[in-house]
């Protein structure tokens, strides 16, 4: 039988990021519509610790590889660049049997909330993080987290997810099984109402993440709706930030319930609901029968039908949400030879939370996030608050697209 490791310190996807392959910048000024955002971040970090979040449930050990088209006379490995080549090759093979050799880049802490949780400390906020770590003690994987958050707490063991990454995207194949133990009876058995009422009061900031991946996710949302939030102080304060995760292979019945418990959680919270390109385009398929090319126009439906506080889409190119009926954009920012995709939309949507949580507007929220994936993707580890604001101001007017509208 699992048991529940505590510990208290100081399926196939796809995805898209927020960052932008590009040539080299020219020396130059630094963006001014930049400047301000490093300057608010500069000052608003130092407040961060008294800002607490909790994260829920997942957790996986991440293989991020890369795939081998072929290998030269010195005996080079030379990838496949583009998810789409890769697919081209697989697809000429259909009838035929073929080995494609995968060399491993690193092996890591994965999932929505190791990943999002560790990018917020190391921005400076408190943590309490719930998930799949260990059942015979929390693995040392995820050393770095448990070194980062104030309490890490494991119902189950991880998954486990092999990452093949291209220049454009990744495919992520998920051994999701160990997330199957993870229900709410498991969970209060692990943590206790008491303590989870307790956190739900003391964290204005509850994170909810990866609904596909987490068979009875659903069920978890409604024993917060049904035991804690009833006896929560304030809870028309607490904002609930919602991550679905890649839902294509959940049921058109799945995803309505989800959006169902959203509307739920919305008459008693704050809801946030953020996805990428993907997701949003899959969500409104199935939810809305849409066969919308224009981004923006499509997240506004949806926006519209979850009855959300604001909705946020990231994507490769830049991110944008709804918010208030209106809609707020920003561009990604360039970078030339990323170092790592696996992580990157956590990493988004760890720099719009603090953004948020720190008084920032939407749209400088939006530019928060990007900037804290940007520094990922090109540095292969989460920022603190200097390296971020260092990051930020080393962008120049040829780092960032021309304003343009989602889609």
């Amino acid at each position: 039988m699992n048991s529940c490791r505590r510990a208290s310190f100081g399926s196939i996807r796809t995805a898209a990021c927020c960052w932008t392959a590009r040539r080299p910048s020219r020396q130059g000024r630094t963006d001014a519509s930049l400047q301000p955002i490093a300057e608010q971040i500069a000052i608003k970090y130092k407040k961060a610790e008294r800002f607490g979040v909790m994260l829920g449930f997942d957790g996986f050990i991440d293989s991020v590889v890369r795939a081998v088209r072929r290998r030269d006379e010195e005996d080079q490995a030379r990838f496949f660049e583009t998810m789409s080549e890769f697919g081209h090759y697989l697809v000429e093979k259909s009838g035929k049997n073929c080995s494609i050799e995968l060399v491993e880049q690193t092996n890591k802490l994965g999932g929505n909330m190791p990943i999002m949780a560790l990018a917020l400390g190391r921005l400076g906020f408190r943590l309490t993080s719930i998930g799949a770590l260990g059942s015979e003690g929390i693995k040392p994987q995820f050393s770095e987290l448990t070194g980062t958050v104030h309490e890490a707490i494991s119902v189950t063991d991880p998954g486990f997810s092999t990452a093949i990454e291209f220049r454009d995207g990744k495919v992520m194949l998920a051994d999701v099984s160990c997330l199957d133990s993870m229900d709410w009876d498991r969970l209060v058995q692990c943590v206790g109402k008491e303590r989870l009422l307790s956190w739900f009061d003391s964290n204005p900031l509850i994170c909810l993440l990866n609904w596909s991946e987490t068979k009875h996710a659903s069920q978890i949302w409604e024993g917060f709706l049904n035991e804690i939030i009833p006896n929560a102080r304030n809870a028309s304060e607490k904002t609930i930030f919602i991550d679905l995760s890649d839902c294509s292979k959940k049921s058109e019945a799945d995803l309505r319930r989800a959006f169902s418990l959203l509307k739920a959680f919305k008459r008693h919270c704050n809801v946030v609901l953020s996805m990428n390109e993907n997701e949003l385009a899959t969500a409104g398929r199935k939810l809305l029968d849409q066969d919308e090319q224009d981004m923006a126009h499509a997240a506004r439906q949806l926006y519209e039908y979850a009855g959300v506080d604001q909705l946020v889409v990231h994507v490769k190119d830049g991110a944008f949400a709804w918010s208030g009926d209106k809609l707020f954009q920003a561009d990604s920012y360039a970078i030339e030879e990323p170092v790592i995709l696996t992580g990157s939309g956590d990493h988004f949507n760890a720099g719009y939370c603090s953004g948020q949580l720190l008084g920032l507007g939407v749209k400088e929220s939006l530019q928060t996030g990007n900037a804290v994936a940007s520094y990922y993707v090109k540095h292969g580890t989460s920022p603190t608050p200097a390296q971020l604001v260092q990051h930020l101001a080393g962008f120049h007017d040829d780092d960032q697209p021309s304003e343009k509208q989602p889609g």
